[in-house]
């Protein structure tokens, strides 16, 4: 440096550049600022949107660690157009599409008596424990308003229009019956199973329905 003063010369601007580079770099801060080189490994930072382009396939691929994200973001604004093939581990198949609503229910009843299981405004599945403990069990459907019925269990199919209808037969077996309601335009689908305890003379019972709109 004193060299240089001596003879009336400062250093060039490409070595200026090359020190504050490296003093920069020692220091654990780095910033690309706008048009500048992005640093791994480093904080850039820039005042316009940066952007990544290829056309002949897919423009940015990120990996981590096993058990670390492979991508970090700074706030719960939502993302257009980001789209996720799965949420909780769970498939887009797994969840109900369109307006509607989902419930379940279980029951156990030991001796005669019967118990609603699961139901909507308008329909609503009944687990029965029949008095005779040969017979076991049953389920029925129940509607208000008027709608049909349609169910298939392991005896097949059948079909009822009217505002009750017995989906599984009075039985000691393992039943399970998928039951559809339509009421307008409402369409209510229970699955249902039953089950028979003879030697406690208990009846159990479990179902679900999902309805869209």
């Amino acid at each position: 440096m004193l060299k240089w003063l001596t003879l009336g010369r400062g250093p060039s601007p490409a070595l200026v550049i090359s020190v504050l580079a490296l003093v920069i770099a020692i220091s654990g801060t780095a910033y690309a600022t706008t048009g500048g080189t992005f640093l791994l490994g480093k904080a850039n930072t820039a005042t316009s949107l940066s952007s990544l382009s290829n056309a002949k396939g897919t423009a940015l691929a990120l990996s981590s660690g096993p058990n670390d994200a492979p991508l970090k973001v700074s706030n719960s604004v939502q993302v257009p157009k980001l789209n996720v093939s799965e949420l909780g581990g769970i498939p887009a198949a797994g969840f109900m599409q369109g307006t509607g609503s989902a419930d379940s229910g279980n029951a156990a009843i030991t001796g005669p008596g019967e118990a609603e299981i699961v139901g909507v405004a308008t329909s609503s599945i009944t687990g029965v424990c029949d008095a005779d403990s040969a017979t076991g069990a049953d389920l029925a459907m129940n509607l208000v308003g008027g709608g049909s019925i349609v169910w298939w269990n392991k005896d097949g199919t059948s079909n009822s229009g009217s505002g009750f209808a017995q989906v599984t037969p009075e039985s000691n077996e393992d039943y399970v019956v998928v039951v559809q309601v339509v009421q307008g335009a409402a369409v209510s689908t229970y699955t249902a199973s039953q089950t028979y305890n003879a030697g406690t003379g208990t009846c159990s019972f479990t179902a679900q329905v999902v309805t869209t709109n």
